[in-house]
């Protein structure tokens, strides 16, 4: 908001970070000893973030703009939302 974004592209741009920090996390705290390093793995893990970053955009544009949702509240239902996919994909990609 106060760099003046436009609500989709402050959204993508939040959500891309976020993927990278959390495939880091992941891999840390959370899949102890997953084969996450495996070509196959990384695939599935990004592959699922960007499904994840569409159903995000998908969302955000539905509530904002469809709905006349204010946009950080859309964020945070969107992000909910996403949290779930994101978890399970990301869980099968590193667990195999």
């Amino acid at each position: 908001e106060y760099a003046g974004l436009y609500y989709l592209l402050s959204s993508g741009i939040s959500f891309s970070v976020s993927v990278f920090v959390n495939y880091r996390l992941c891999l840390i705290y959370v899949f102890h000893g997953a084969s996450a390093e495996t070509r196959r793995a990384k695939i599935l893990f990004f592959g699922s973030s960007i499904a994840g970053l569409v159903l995000n955009q998908l969302l955000m544009w539905v509530l904002v703009d469809g709905l006349s949702v204010y946009y950080m509240l859309a964020k945070i239902i969107a992000a909910g939302i996403v949290t779930v996919w994101n978890y399970v994909l990301k869980r099968r990609a590193l667990r195999g």
